[in-house]
């Protein structure tokens, strides 16, 4: 082969090296084009922010998402300075992170992982954004650092959370630190974890010397006996499906002092546990009670001397019961105790009495009631009792005061068998009496019982007392009683009587209250017939009385003896009928009768359907 043929060789060799070596190149190329998408793709639909800067930290690359974050423009992004995007804190905080990196990166120490720091963004509109930054320095390819890379991600909402619970703490401590209970945790061996301080208000002991206590320090041999007896039946209960896990156990117990006293506290304990549901410890708040438990020690002391039965229920059954209660009722404390409060109530009286309870516990004011029980030996007993809500171990109960009035019952029963019957002989002397003034005129036979009908349905309309109607009652049946010392001849005369007669027979007012002044009714019943004729402009007899000297009653009376007169017939007259009666108290009403008692009268028979022929007791 001459050297020609060696030349043409070796070119062929040339191009097809430089092809392969173009083909190569463009592969090269085209990954690096795909590598490029695919980072440009990422980089522009990514939420984080991703940032690279120069060694002066100013931007040399910002992901679009820099707009949603900040409310810049990328174009604007891209021109800010680190000063201007960062508040005075956060940019001493990263300035001061880049020197510490460059440092390490000098002394051959760089860290290989990214720093991680809080830091607060200025917005476009002012406001502030706080963000985490993950970053790393940038080397070229010899090694040199030549920017930062940095990704940049919103936790607004992470701090907002962490102020929240903070304050949240902070609350919580500023509560556990200042209340006056105490309130502590404790591991499931009774360990303290947490006390308040208050333990020393308390107990005199600082936190750190409770925190150092076990159980039998803290409390007396019996509460401590007590508390794990509790506690241990309450778990064995939930373990056994009995008991709700999250329950609350309130106990009392009888905490020591550093001065070696011991004060009576109120525990409400609830358990701790982990995710899993685990029993990990207590939590509990305890009160000082110790005023409440002498007012309890007082308040037994006074009930177990009281003559008054007393007793508390909660929740309908009976939690204390005094020596008195239980004398009265028969049974013993150990039976009392738990029994239900409405058993003892008769069955027609146990409604009125669950009742009474119902608006007691509602707040209403409930007055002492009567009712019937039934003691252990059967038999019923009358009793008065006053109830009223009381806090008892924690809880609202009902305290009552109870007393045995059966034989003040009985005793009231009697006497109110003897007053029906003095009533009944009180009646019936009036009646005698009544019927004594109709015998001796027997044209006006029935006029006194219709005028006591009329005057007592005046009294009841004019919303008079039902005693002060039963007084006026009696008057009007005996309201002419003083007629029999008049003649009969005077009563029953049919022509006009004389000026003599006419003043015999104004004598009647005072002789009637002569005769029944000295029955000893309960109204002022002869006084009432005395003034039976008066007028009100001093007109009337027998002692020309004005107004404001007469009795009401009397007033009443009048209108009544009027009204009744002047409608029936009459020996020296016939009857001018109920109109002309009704026109006459109208007429004179004011100067003769008293207008309340006209208008009274004039509704009786006008709007009320009153007259004289109707059962008597339909209006007396």
């Amino acid at each position: 082969m001459n050297s020609m043929q060696r030349e043409l060789t070796t070119m062929d060799q040339l191009r097809a090296r430089l092809a392969a070596v173009e083909a190569e190149n463009q592969k090269m190329v085209q990954l690096l084009h795909e590598s490029e998408s695919r980072y440009r793709l990422l980089a522009e639909n990514v939420s984080d922010v991703i940032v690279t800067t120069d060694l002066d930290l100013r931007p040399t690359f910002l992901s679009p998402s820099i707009t949603r974050l900040l409310g810049y423009t990328h174009t604007v992004a891209m021109a800010q300075t680190l000063g201007s995007v960062l508040t005075n804190r956060s940019m001493d905080l990263a300035l001061k992170a880049f020197q510490e990196e460059l440092e390490a990166d000098g002394a051959g120490n760089g860290q290989s992982e990214p720093r991680l720091m809080d830091l607060e963004l200025i917005r476009n509109d002012g406001s502030t954004v706080w963000v985490e930054s993950a970053s790393v320095l940038l080397h070229d390819q010899a090694g040199s650092v030549v920017g930062l890379l940095a990704l940049v991600r919103d936790i607004s909402l992470r701090k907002q959370a962490e102020d929240a619970l903070r304050d949240s703490e902070r609350g919580y401590r500023l509560l556990a630190e200042n209340v006056s209970d105490v309130i502590w945790t404790m591991d499931t061996q009774m360990r303290y974890t947490y006390i308040s301080p208050s333990i020393e208000r308390l107990r005199g002991y600082s936190v750190e010397e409770a925190k150092s206590h076990n159980l039998d320090q803290n409390v007396t041999p019996a509460s401590a006996e007590l508390a794990l007896r509790t506690l241990a039946d309450e778990q064995e209960a939930e373990r056994l499906g009995l008991q709700d896990r999250y329950t609350t156990v309130t106990l009392e117990m009888e905490l020591t002092c550093k001065d070696g006293s011991t004060i009576w506290t109120e525990n409400k304990i609830s358990y701790l546990r982990d995710a899993s549901g685990k029993l990990v410890g207590y939590l509990g708040v305890t009160r000082d009670i110790s005023e409440r438990k002498r007012a309890e020690d007082l308040f037994k002391t006074l009930a177990d001397s009281s003559p008054v039965g007393i007793y508390i229920v909660q929740d309908g059954r009976f939690k204390f019961a005094n020596p008195q209660f239980r004398k009265s009722t028969g049974y013993s404390e150990r039976e009392l105790l738990g029994m239900q409060s409405l058993q003892f109530a008769t069955v027609e009286d146990r409604a009125s009495v669950r009742e009474n309870a119902i608006r007691m516990l509602k707040g209403q004011r409930v007055l002492p009631y009567e009712y019937r029980m039934i003691n252990k030996h059967g038999e019923p007993r009358w009793v008065l009792e006053t109830v009223v809500s009381i806090p008892y171990q924690g809880q609202r109960a009902t305290l009552g005061n109870y007393m045995d009035i059966t034989d003040r019952k009985k005793a009231e029963e009697e006497l109110e068998k003897s007053i029906k019957k003095l009533q009944r002989i009180l009646d019936e002397t009036v009646e005698v009496l009544a019927s004594v003034a109709e015998k001796r005129d027997p044209y006006t036979a029935g006029h006194q019982r219709r005028v006591a009908q009329l005057a007592t349905a005046i009294a009841r309309t004019m919303g008079l007392p039902e005693d002060a109607i039963e007084g006026i009652r009696v008057a009007g049946l005996l309201h002419d009683i003083g007629k029999i010392y008049v003649p009969a001849e005077i009563l029953s005369k049919p022509g006009r009587i004389s000026d003599y007669e006419f003043n015999i027979i104004k004598t009647h007012p005072q002789v009637g209250h002569d005769i029944v002044k000295n029955i000893e009714f309960p109204w002022p019943v002869a006084d009432i017939i005395l003034q039976h004729h008066e007028r009100m402009g001093g007109t009337g007899y027998p002692a020309g009385l004005c107004r404001d000297r007469i009795m009401q009653e009397a007033m009443i009376l009048s209108v009544a003896d009027v009204v009744e007169a002047m409608s029936s017939h009459r020996p020296y007259r016939s009857a001018l009928g109920i109109d002309s009666a009704l026109d006459e108290v109208v007429q004179n009403q004011g100067t003769l009768y008293d207008a309340d008692v006209v208008a009274a009268c004039l509704s009786l028979f006008n709007d009320q359907g009153f007259n004289f022929d109707q059962a008597s007791h339909a209006w007396i």
